[in-house]
């Protein structure tokens, strides 16, 4: 892919979990037919960093397990066959403090 995964939306629904949105690539910019998507997440403050996959006809996923009240940034990528596209500008999620009625989400 010559393009990343545009409208990067994040959303900290609970103290472990942050959904993440994203609109795919235009056709043009795909180069081929997109097989998944990487999110890598990654706190400081834990010094800390994983990496999920998810299934290229999908555009959304939760980031699950995490810590409370811990600011995650988060990248996207698409992947072909031939291979990554280019990462997308960080954006910054933060969990809930734990204890707080997931209510108030």
């Amino acid at each position: 892919p010559t393009s990343y995964p545009q409208n990067l939306t994040l959303l900290a629904a609970s103290s472990s979990t942050i959904y993440v949105n994203w609109q795919p690539l235009a056709f043009s910019d795909r180069n081929g037919y997109i097989i998944n998507y990487s999110l890598r997440y990654n706190s400081i403050k834990l010094n800390s960093s994983d990496t999920i996959f998810v299934n290229g006809s999908m555009n959304s996923t939760a980031l699950t397990n995490l810590s409370p009240f811990t600011t995650y940034n988060i990248v996207i990528r698409a992947a072909t066959v031939i291979g990554y596209g280019p990462p997308s500008p960080s954006k910054a999620a933060t969990t809930h403090q734990a204890g707080l009625k997931e209510a108030l989400t």
